[in-house]
Order: C-alpha cells, then sequence, then structure tokens
C-alpha cells in the first residue's frame, strides 16, 4: 500500500511536470505575443495558462489525499516531506528527489520569464499613455487655434469684433 501510493506520488509529480512545462512554453509565447501586440492570442494564452494553473491544482489536491493516506504531515506535504517518507519507508526515492529539482527549475525559470512579460506590460502601458498625451496635447493645441466659428485666429489668440474692424 506504502510503495502503490508512493508510485502514485510519482506520477502526479510527473503530470505536473509536464504541465509546468506547458506552462514555461506558453509564457514565452506569451513574450512574444507581447511583442507583437496581438491582444486575441494574448488573451488565448492567458486562458491556457489558467487551465493548466487548474490542472496543477487538481494535481496537488490527488497528492495532498495520497499523503494523507500515507499518514504524512497534514501541515507539510511539500515534496521534501514525502521524500523524508519515502527514504523512512526505504522506497527508492531518487526519482521523486529529481522531479523536485526538475520542478525547482522550471518554477524558477517560470517566475523569470512572468517578470520579463510583466515588464513588457508596464513598458507598453507607458508608451501608449506617452502616445494618449501626445495625441491629446496635439489635439488641444490644433483647436485653440481656431475660434467657435471655426476661423483660424493669427492673432495670438485675441479676437475682434466685426464692429471695430469696420471702424
Amino acid at each position: 500500500m506504502v510503495e502503490e501510493n508512493l508510485n502514485k506520488i510519482e506520477n502526479i509529480v510527473e503530470k505536473q511536470i509536464k504541465l509546468y512545462e506547458n506552462i514555461k512554453n506558453l509564457y514565452n509565447e506569451k513574450r512574444n505575443i507581447l511583442i507583437a501586440g496581438d491582444l486575441t492570442l494574448l488573451e488565448k494564452a492567458d486562458n491556457q495558462i489558467i487551465v493548466l494553473a487548474n490542472e496543477v491544482n487538481s494535481c496537488e489536491k490527488e497528492r495532498l489525499i495520497l499523503c494523507e493516506a500515507l499518514g504524512i504531515n497534514k501541515e507539510n506535504t511539500s515534496l521534501s516531506e514525502v521524500i523524508k517518507y519515502a527514504k523512512a519507508n526505504n522506497y527508492n526515492c531518487e526519482k521523486l528527489f529529481e522531479m523536485k529539482e526538475n520542478i525547482k527549475i522550471l518554477i524558477g525559470e517560470i517566475e523569470e520569464l512572468d517578470k520579463i512579460n510583466r515588464a513588457l506590460i508596464s513598458k507598453t502601458s507607458e508608451i501608449i499613455d506617452n502616445t494618449i498625451k501626445i495625441i491629446t496635447n496635439n489635439a488641444f493645441v490644433t483647436t485653440a487655434e481656431y475660434n467657435k466659428s471655426g476661423q483660424r485666429l493669427d492673432n495670438l489668440g485675441m479676437e475682434f469684433s466685426s464692429i471695430i474692424e469696420e471702424g
């Protein structure tokens, strides 16, 4: 029963690694999508990331149930605890240890890609804000050069009545 549950945990962790690899690939795609500025593809990528993240959470719940069945401390069901439990029960945990290291690397890479993507979003937002300011300022200057009748003001904004001009 112990070995069977530990084998199941290994299978779950393998599935999680594949999910993390897919998430990492999507974060790479997302970076390229952000650079291209394609909002439709960006939404699609974000939705795919959410689906995969939910699958990772489902795997975590499955792993938690198996850990509880094994009697592993409910407060700490980390992979380190599983490895410690496996060692104590003479289970070959070499594969678990490798998977733990692999997950650690993948999560670090995903976090780095997320940081890059957030920086791209921030920079894009700055560019959009500056563009809007430029457009708004130009529009204001252009409209300020005309009176209510649409006549161009050549006299630095001072309008004279037509009565004065005639006299």
